[in-house]
């Protein structure tokens, strides 16, 4: 099991995230590819030296650059050992100890590609249980309002269902079903909805997606990112189009929606 970790600085979200994955997590045998871009923080640095020294499940790989989160996956799976990758962004946090193995009983089914977690803001909201095409245009995350032990349209915030898509905040897939698809798009889509195609890509092969929302994560979303607002505004609004350009098709009509629910409702509202 290969866990990748792509960062750059922010070690106050990075040391909980590490710290919560190492001593928590009770499967016994995974390796953790910290993927560093560029990190100049001292404190960084050190928290990155002093784990390498007495943590041998962790290893970092230095990719400079500017942010690609899609190449920062790519890069970390390649450095990898394990049969099973899992995308973990760096503002995570475990609720779950038995997290890997939730995602692991789906992700070893001939049948499913990927597979992604209950994740929650801090407060205890939905962050996500899964990612559905069309909303507010091209995707989102579709019960985002709810309360963690609220029960959702047909159950979907508290048991195990198939979506379209999972974020690449916490995602987990097959070595193997990865390489076939060629991992992330890290030409086109480098930052942006980068998971979602690569969902799609793998439905494409007749590869199922699911929500596990027993494993649950805690999510601070896009905390550690940063970086100039315009950039990024300019940097979504390209990637978006290109996504659409190639899903057009797909985002009309997402199969495990109801079309009676409304695209521009972040939970069961009628249109």
């Amino acid at each position: 099991m290969t866990i990748v970790i792509p960062t750059r600085d922010r070690v106050d979200l990075l040391a909980p995230c590490l710290d919560s994955l190492l001593r928590k997590s009770l499967y016994p045998q995974f390796e953790v590819i910290v993927v560093d871009n560029d990190s100049v923080e001292p404190r960084t640095q050190a928290l990155l030296q002093a784990l390498q020294a007495k943590e041998s499940r962790l290893k970092v790989l230095h990719k400079s650059g500017a942010f690609n989160f899609s190449a920062l996956c790519n890069a970390g799976a390649g450095a990898g050992r394990g049969d099973y990758l899992i995308f973990l962004n760096n503002d995570t946090e475990l609720v779950t100890p038995d997290w890997i193995e939730r995602l692991l009983f789906f992700a070893s089914a001939p049948d499913v590609g990927a597979v992604g977690a209950k994740l929650l803001y801090p407060g205890g909201r939905v962050q996500h249980v899964g990612v559905l095409l069309g909303m507010g245009g091209v995707a989102g995350h579709f019960g985002s309002d709810l309360t963690e032990k609220d029960f959702g349209w047909m159950r979907r915030n508290v048991l195990p269902h198939d979506v379209s898509a999972v974020t690449g905040a916490c995602m987990m897939i097959e070595r193997d079903k990865f390489d076939a698809v060629g991992g992330f798009d890290d030409i086109n889509l480098p930052v942006e909805l980068n998971d979602v195609d690569l969902c799609l890509r793998l439905a494409a092969r007749g590869l199922r997606t699911i929500c596990n929302t027993q494993a649950i994560l805690i999510h601070r979303q896009s905390a550690s990112r940063g970086g100039g607002a315009l950039r990024l505004q300019r940097v979504y609004e390209t990637e978006r189009r290109a996504f659409y350009e190639r899903w057009r098709a797909v985002i009309r009509d997402d199969p495990h929606f109801h079309p009676g629910l409304s695209l521009y409702s972040n939970s069961e509202a009628l249109p």
